[in-house]
């Protein structure tokens, strides 16, 4: 992935990295990123991966990415993310840049002062997902993974774990626990961004990657907080999940 003639010597190079399974989505992901304040200091790199045929899930797909990409920011976004602030990829820029720890940006997390699920981010009807922020940053425990920020060089520390996460669900809660309980801060920063689809908890991938993250900070945490679930981190508290589930579902 080569810089292209637009970005010039604009500053540091913020690379955004997005998995393409739907061409229509991304194309409209892109006319967003292209009106973008800081446009001219942006690549875009498409990680194509129609009905899986490139990679076998989320965290493989955006290592891959970081790898490919050359800026000092890196933006791990869904294709169907619509970046409707134009500054909004400025205000990520400028926030990492002037951060000293490892730091993480979401546009969606679990607030570290009440473990709620705060949100700046619109489903496609208009529905906020949580309660809004209202302009202000929060602390974050985990968040969510449709939009995450950071530098390169946070991202080279701790890569996406492609061995807990080898599917397409839960990457933004592990790189978010990680960051934090090595002494990193996570952020959700209010970005006015809409997000087209939302997730599924009842798919098979989702709980079965639930179970691996459970087992990797089960000694770690008493609690997994996620931007989806908030599960008590043992094998009884993930089968107690299960079965609430099970008897939500039905």
């Amino acid at each position: 992935m080569k810089k292209t003639e637009e970005q010039g010597n604009a500053g540091p190079i913020i690379s955004v990295i997005v998995i393409v399974t739907k061409d229509d989505q991304f194309a409209k992901a892109r006319t967003y990123i292209e009106s973008q304040t800081v446009y001219s200091e942006v690549e875009i790199v498409p990680l194509k991966n129609y009905n899986n045929c490139n990679f076998s899930s989320a965290a493989e797909a955006l290592n891959y990415g970081g790898k490919m990409a050359n800026g000092d920011i890196l933006i791990f976004m869904h294709q169907d993310v619509y970046l409707h602030d134009p500054a909004a990829l400025e205000k990520c820029k400028n926030f990492l840049l002037n951060s000293s720890l490892n730091t993480i940006i979401g546009a969606a997390g679990v607030c570290l002062s009440d473990g709620i699920l705060h949100s700046d981010i619109y489903d496609a009807d208009g529905k906020l997902f949580g309660p809004k922020l209202y302009g202000k940053i929060a602390e974050a425990i985990s968040l969510d993974e449709c939009f995450l920020a950071m530098t390169k060089n946070t991202w080279q520390q701790m890569p996406f774990d492609e061995e807990t996460c080898d599917d397409w669900h839960f990457y933004g809660v592990d790189i978010s626990y990680t960051n934090m309980l090595r002494g990193g801060k996570n952020f959700i920063y209010p970005l006015n961004i809409c997000h087209e689809s939302g997730g599924n908890i009842y798919a098979k991938g989702f709980r079965k990657t639930l179970y691996q993250i459970i087992k990797k900070y089960k000694h770690r945490v008493d609690k997994l907080l996620t931007p989806c679930v908030q599960v008590p981190c043992s094998s009884v508290g993930y089968l107690k999940f299960l079965i609430k589930l099970k008897l939500r579902k039905y």
